[in-house]
């Protein structure tokens, strides 16, 4: 019993020293240092590859469903009219 106990709160703080040195690695103050490109007029430079997963499901029309009335610009024209 002594040994499961030993062997588990062995782990324990072995797990829990481990998790925080990934983040000591990357605190090492080489940052200070670093600062982003700039464009011409001072504006940071964001050119790259950018992840756009998520623009792919969004539909580019709306469901037949949500469709609305369609307005000729004579339609359009009248409602303007009614309203001023």
């Amino acid at each position: 019993m002594a040994t499961r106990l030993l062997v588990a709160s062995t782990a324990l703080v072995f797990v829990v020293g481990v998790s925080g040195v990934p983040t000591a690695w990357g605190q090492e103050g080489k940052s200070a240092s670093w600062e982003p490109a700039l464009l011409a007029d001072g504006q940071p430079d964001i050119q790259g590859m950018w992840n756009n997963i998520d623009a792919l499901s969004t539909p580019l029309e709306l469901p037949v469903g949500f469709s609305g009335p369609t307005f000729t610009p004579e339609d359009l024209q009248a409602i303007a009219e009614a309203r001023a």
